[in-house]
């Protein structure tokens, strides 16, 4: 069973559990009816981009280029570069973790956040690599020798996350904050009691690769009634930048 099959039969089962027990669905299987939706939808983009990578009408011929010689696109972005890498399984990532990233572009795109898609397709670039993922883990295992066992490709991997993260302010890999592999799931997982917190209930997760998050607000939309051959009214709102540091 495909993927795109799988996701479609888990939201129809949802809807068939609810239809069985004669009532509507509660707001987590509402929600995991959204998501399961979401991601039959990109599975049925990708399928549709995979067909159309295996139809030998699409595909140009390299027949002029001599042995062992890769062609590759010079005109790619790091937005493109970092979304193929997505698409690419990015290292055995799970689904859920690379929708959440493919979302982050989304949403800074929306917002044509143009620094924050950048920070966003450079840290999915280095911190994506396998190279830096095999350097992080030499270092996880021993933190003070573990660079000694770096092969080259892992160590240019690991000065590209260095300076990548120095170029980001993120602080110094002795307090924490050396990059993360993007397959390793960042969210903290609570394994004690915990409260009850109203905020959860009106707060919302935000993917950001900047320590600050940056967002627009307005008080309100005005609107006004003119008067017929009178001059229109100013209704912008006014929009303020907040930022919410992490």
């Amino acid at each position: 069973m495909s993927k795109l099959e799988k996701y479609l039969e888990d939201a129809e089962a949802i809807l068939n559990r609810a239809d069985t027990e004669s009532r509507d669905l509660t707001d987590d299987e509402s929600s995991e009816y959204d998501t399961l939706l979401a991601r039959a939808e990109r599975e049925k983009k990708l399928d549709t981009v995979r067909a159309a990578a295996a139809n030998p009408a699409n595909v140009e011929s390299a027949s002029f280029a001599p042995p062992n010689v890769t062609v590759t696109r010079t005109d790619a972005t790091p937005r493109d570069t970092a979304l193929r890498m997505i698409d690419g399984g990015l290292n055995g990532a799970r689904d859920e973790a690379r929708e959440v990233l493919a979302r982050a572009f989304d949403t800074a795109a929306e917002r044509e956040d143009a620094r924050e898609v950048d920070a966003l397709a450079r840290w999915t670039i280095v911190a994506g690599s396998p190279e830096y993922a095999r350097a992080f883990a030499k270092l996880w295992r021993d933190p003070e020798f573990g660079h000694r066992e770096f092969t080259g490709p892992e160590l240019d991997a690991y000065q590209r996350a260095r300076t990548l993260h120095r170029a980001m302010n993120l602080g110094t890999s002795g307090a924490g904050a050396a990059l993360l592999p993007v397959h390793l799931d960042p969210a903290i997982i609570i394994t004690g009691a915990g409260v009850v917190d109203p905020m959860r209930s009106v707060c919302r997760n935000e993917v950001i690769a900047t320590q600050t998050w940056n967002g627009v607000t307005a008080a309100q939309v005005a609107m006004s009634w003119d008067g017929e051959a009178a001059q229109v009214s100013d209704d912008t709102p006014t929009f303020v930048a907040p930022g919410v540091k992490t």
